[in-house]
């Protein structure tokens, strides 16, 4: 019978753990089918058996008959999320910690580690990607089918034009390594639904199979053919009602691919992992826990008041702090660091007014005490030195970020090719 797990936070190196182990099965039995989904931002509230109001009724089904994992965590952004789920690493681990990939940037997940798909096929599994790779590509053995994919059907980059399938007026689309210009003015979700369903169908049952389907959907931009956001036509704002738009094809996809599974006869042996790569921005108007969604850019699961204010939100581009929104507080406007991006340099710990001691020690029940008002870290000192050396054990595997600025050379390659292409080889 599958088995599947649904959450909008999903444990990637747990997951990782869980493939591996059940491709060493004992006893002579066959590993299974793994269909592993991600949908490209998807808030925490944005679906249906979290009380949205858009109709997720294919997921919904997979989390009734599933495991909910309400308590993982993925990175806040999309190329960090990508490369721990591929290496079942952290990204300090790797150097892919800095930010997100951008069509010219001259680096990618690191040659040196194993991809998730590459320890499969040791195991004899059949391998396939469908959707956004946004692991790099300056070079060919950077891309999916050097990482251990059998074929790659989707796009390099970490957004596109869900019409043109294009970034910055450039075409970025593949199959496998071939450009794919023909699908001008098609839905990109409808395109890789369909490949998904064409590897299925075609797949010899006699060998595990691993697809990957990394939708492109509900990334921006904001688009959705009509017959879609036309149900949500309560949604007064007009980016909102086409947005559900979007999670409704995901869901409508999702239920696709798991009835072509069924129709192929693999369900009923198929580890199923439905997740995000993480959530809505703390933009003005984005979804965010503070509206109930999942954050990007942020972690944290919610708010936590200290005094009467909310603690200040880490990566968001100013000092304010928030107090709750139904007493009328929002994150200000004003962006000192747009997107929670900045440039790395050399640096020394120092103290500001109100900061106090470099080591000070606060240890709190969340449980008991979510409020945050009673400091444990007396009481439990054992505990505290716990964590503390938890903290230094991974501090310890830390390596520097990879980040390198934009390569020129990208751009003048793609603008010949017509098509974003490795430009180092």
């Amino acid at each position: 019978m599958a088995a599947s797990s649904v959450s909008a936070m999903s444990p990637l190196c747990s997951l990782i753990a869980v493939f591996l182990l059940v491709t060493r099965v004992k006893g002579g039995a066959s590993p299974p089918h793994i269909l592993l989904v991600v949908v490209d931002d998807l808030g925490w509230s944005d679906v249906g058996f979290h009380g949205s109001k858009i109709q997720t009724p294919n997921i919904d089904k997979l989390a009734a008959e599933g495991v909910v994992l309400d308590n993982y965590y993925v990175l806040p952004i999309c190329t960090p999320t990508r490369s721990a789920l591929m290496t079942g690493r952290y990204p300090i681990h790797t150097g892919m910690q800095h930010f997100v990939l951008y069509p010219a940037s001259p680096y990618g997940l690191p040659l040196n580690f194993t991809t998730l798909p590459q320890k499969l096929k040791e195991s004899g599994y059949a391998t396939h990607m469908v959707g956004k790779w946004h692991l790099g590509y300056n070079k060919w053995a950077y891309t999916p089918t050097y990482r251990g994919f059998d074929s790659f059907y989707g796009y390099y980059n970490g957004a596109e034009d869900h019409y043109t399938h294009k970034v910055w007026d450039i075409l970025d689309f593949r199959d496998n390594k071939e450009a794919v210009r023909d699908l001008e003015g098609r839905f990109g979700t409808f395109a890789f639904a369909e490949r998904a369903k064409e590897i299925i169908k075609s797949h010899n049952s006699s060998n595990p199979l691993f697809l990957y389907m990394a939708f492109q959907n509900v990334h921006g931009p904001v688009e959705a053919p009509q017959k879609y956001t036309d149900k949500y036509s309560f949604i007064e704002d007009e980016t909102r009602r086409t947005y559900a738009g979007m999670v409704d094809i995901v869901d409508e996809a999702v239920g696709n691919i798991t009835e072509a599974m069924k129709d192929a006869g693999l369900w009923e042996d198929t580890l199923m992992v439905l997740t995000t790569d993480n959530g809505g921005g703390t933009c003005d108007h984005a979804t965010s826990p503070l509206d109930d969604d999942d954050l990007s850019i942020s972690i944290y699961e919610g708010i936590a008041l200290r005094a009467g204010d909310m603690k200040l939100l880490m990566s968001v581009g100013n000092d304010t702090w928030f107090k709750p929104p139904e007493l009328g507080g929002k994150p200000d406007k004003k962006q000192d660091i747009p997107h929670g991006k900045y440039e790395e340099i050399d640096w020394l710990a120092t103290a500001t007014k109100g900061t106090g001691s470099l080591l000070d020690v606060a240890l709190y029940n969340i449980t008991a005490d979510p409020t945050e008002h009673e400091d444990l870290s007396e009481k439990l000192p054992d505990v505290v030195k716990a964590l503390q050396a938890r903290v230094q054990y991974y501090m310890k595997g830390a390596v520097p970020s990879l980040y390198r600025p934009n390569d020129p050379k990208a751009f003048i390659k793609a603008a010949l090719d017509g098509v974003w292409t490795p430009w180092e080889d």
